[in-house]
């Protein structure tokens, strides 16, 4: 996120020189999002503003992509959030949630295609995942 390094006023708060971060645990945790990012189409992803309540800011913010028939937001911090679901294809969707530390996979449920508050319960730093129910992207 930054490139701290000692003589350069921090931002964020950093502490730990970018050189030194890289040996942190949690540079590991990027091989999930990689499997999860590849499990649906690529070229039709695009940045979305699906997210209909507050979006956050700095750590809090969330981020999202979707594509056709499905919505990725990531949640650093496991907050509440309220989504668009009517921004992709199908009647009803699967919503599933994926833990960023370790990549595994908790199902919600099938929902309608319409707006819908979800609170992650079990974890905070995951991505929630949405899409249209006739497809299996996710099994």
């Amino acid at each position: 996120m930054q490139f701290y390094r000692p003589g350069i006023p921090p931002a964020y708060g950093a502490e730990t020189p970018w050189y030194d971060v890289l040996q942190a645990e949690g540079r590991t945790q990027m091989r999930h999002l990689k499997h999860l990012m590849l499990r649906f189409p690529y070229f039709e992803r695009v940045p979305d503003s699906l997210i209909v309540a507050d979006n956050g800011e700095r750590y809090d913010r969330l981020m999202a992509t979707r594509g056709n028939d499905y919505l990725l937001v990531y949640n650093y911090t496991g907050r509440q959030m309220t989504l668009d679901l009517t921004r992709i294809s199908g009647v009803e969707e699967q919503v599933w949630w994926m833990n960023a530390a370790d990549g595994t996979m908790q199902y919600i449920g099938r929902f309608p295609n319409r707006r819908l508050t979800f609170r992650p319960h079990n974890t905070a730093d995951g991505v929630l995942i949405a899409f249209d129910a006739a497809k299996e992207y996710v099994k």
